[in-house]
């Protein structure tokens, strides 16, 4: 598992930081089939993909592919129930308003498409204040 984990560390965040939406989708679907093929145990792959979104998070500020695909991520894993309500709730507490703020329609995309897979982990006052209002903005 240690060889493993330290050989796809780097190379999965670097993937997911420089390169474009395809490799991005490819990267990230390449890991929850090593999860679900029980390659790497779920709670081991969950816990080194919530590093890596980590990671990218960091990142968000000067890459936008980071922003993309920390967005990709976070959308991926909680539709496959990788991560749950507390990758959520940080994401809603640390991040939702840079991306909320973020003009450019390649963030803005995948970032919809992310509020509609993460609304199952929010309450109804968090949906209608926080993805209503960012679709109100958006359309």
């Amino acid at each position: 598992m240690d060889i493993l984990t330290v050989n796809l560390f780097p190379l999965i965040s670097q993937l997911l930081m420089i390169s474009d939406e395809t490799v991005q989708l490819e990267g990230i679907s390449s890991m929850i089939k090593v999860i679900k093929e029980d390659i790497l145990p779920r709670e081991d792959g969950s816990f080194l993909m919530k590093n890596v979104l980590q990671i990218l998070y960091k990142k968000c500020d000067g890459l936008e592919s980071a922003q993309v695909g920390s967005l990709m991520l976070l959308e991926a894993f909680v539709k496959e129930g990788l991560f749950g309500q507390d990758e959520v709730k940080q994401f809603m507490s640390e991040h939702f308003s840079s991306f909320a703020e973020e003009r450019l329609f390649k963030i803005r995309r995948p970032f919809l498409k992310c509020l509609i897979t993460v609304s199952k982990h929010l309450s109804r006052e968090e949906i209608s204040t926080h993805v209503f209002s960012v679709y109100k903005v958006y359309s």
